[in-house]
């Protein structure tokens, strides 16, 4: 069975925020979702992060170019099989009851 949620991050250059974007994510009390990370061509650390968080993602997409905002999370929303999508900025940092 899918998970009801997906959650959509789509990064450039967010080095800086990811991290705290993802573990706000791990915090979250309703545990029926699952996370799907794009990068789009980031020149920071980003890549990293996501590299060292993509276990716990259900999906990682490394764009070899930067597709925009729009275009990434459509990609990502057109393969959801869920109820729902959260379209999240990855500076976001989620109180723990969001979902």
């Amino acid at each position: 069975m899918s998970p009801r949620v997906l959650v959509s991050v789509v990064t450039y250059n967010s080095g800086p925020y990811l991290k705290s974007c993802i573990e706000s994510l791990k915090e979250q009390t309703y545990k029926d979702f699952s996370i799907s990370l794009w990068d789009n061509a980031s020149t920071d650390d980003s890549a990293g992060i996501i590299a060292y968080y993509r276990n716990y993602a259900g999906a990682v997409h490394f764009s070899d170019r930067n597709l925009g905002f729009c275009a990434a999370h459509n990609r990502q929303i057109a393969s959801a099989d869920g109820d729902y999508v959260l379209v999240l900025n990855p500076d976001v940092i989620l109180d723990s009851r969001f979902l």
